[in-house]
């Protein structure tokens, strides 16, 4: 079984039961885990490696920052694909189960912060950890409209995205 369906397979199962009532040993051992959590570090990995082979960093540099942005999400959202109805069980599951929504978030976020820094959009700086953060919370707002959207060119998501990094540039430039 390749990588693909095992973490399908992992994210099925966190779908349909609870998060408290996993064990390591119910996860296949293809994945070599030593903490149940690590399955989102892992999902995560593997969605940053497909981003960065759909859409090589080269090809960005020339790009405005906001269209980047947009284009850096928006791969993101397709290399998700494949995972979706998972994710989205576990998400619409996740206010009955909070304890979930950590190991999810504390997965993620690093591999936010990486797929940001390959594509030279954040740096070592107080700014760019703030504009970092401010991008995650966006990321998160479209990620939920990007769940729940069935046509495959993301008019939703892609109109969101734009808004909300335009408000965002728009912040940025009346308090910089």
């Amino acid at each position: 079984m390749d990588k693909k369906n095992t973490l399908y397979d992992a994210l099925r199962l966190i779908a349909q039961k609870r998060w408290e009532d996993i064990s390591l040993a119910d996860f296949s051992s293809n994945l070599n885990l030593s903490r149940k959590e690590e399955i989102f570090k892992i999902l995560f990995e593997e969605v940053l490696g497909d981003v960065q082979t759909q859409l090589p960093p080269k090809s960005l540099e020339t790009y405005p920052l906001r269209e980047k942005l947009l284009e850096v999400f928006l791969t993101k959202f397709e290399c998700l694909v494949p995972y979706k109805e998972p994710l989205k069980e576990i998400l619409k599951n996740s206010w009955a189960f909070p304890p979930i929504m950590g190991p999810i978030l504390m997965q993620e976020y690093p591999q936010h912060k990486k797929l940001l820094g390959i594509y030279g959009i954040a740096g070592g700086t107080l700014v760019t950890e703030i504009q970092s953060n401010g991008l995650f919370i966006i990321y998160g707002m479209a990620f939920r409209t990007w769940l729940q959207e069935e046509d495959e060119s993301l008019p939703k998501t892609s109109a969101l995205l734009d808004r909300l990094l335009k408000e965002g540039e728009g912040l940025l430039q009346r308090y910089s």
